[in-house]
């Protein structure tokens, strides 16, 4: 009984985090329902941007292993800002991808908006740039 109890407890605590994690990315908008199970474990499974006057969000996706499409800041690689929101949600948590060497391929993108594949990620100052065929560069 003391172990149910405990369990109940937890996964109240568990919900209650990515409940707050989820409202500080996703604002003003609902978020699809993810479909199907995304075809890799080192991309993304949604987006969240602006386009005109509204904001949308799309979970593409079930990632491998979650059977979800998390939204909250663990999984968001942000390149907006909170006016003008550009985020893609990752099937594995940010903090699992390595750094991108300067000019290293660090994003392939299948087609405009999606990004399919995140090889590495550009970070302290760096941008991303492009580097043709759906390529993005890590660059100083």
């Amino acid at each position: 009984m003391k172990s149910a109890v405990f369990m109940m407890a937890l996964s109240m605590s568990i919900s209650i985090v990515f409940t707050k994690a989820e409202e500080s990315v996703v604002k003003d908008v609902d978020c699809s329902d993810p479909k199907g199970t995304c075809p890799f474990t080192d991309g993304t499974c949604g987006a969240y941007y602006r386009s005109g006057n509204a904001n949308y969000c799309f979970r593409v996706c079930k990632c491998k292993g979650t059977n979800d499409c998390l939204i909250d800041e663990d999984h968001a690689l942000v390149r907006g800002n909170k006016t003008f929101p550009s985020t893609v949600f990752t099937c594995k948590p940010i903090r699992e991808f390595r750094e991108c060497a300067d000019g290293e391929i660090a994003l392939v993108y299948p087609q405009p908006g999606l990004i399919r594949q995140i090889l590495c990620l550009c970070s302290r100052g760096r941008r991303y740039d492009k580097a043709g065929n759906g390529k993005y560069k890590c660059f100083d």
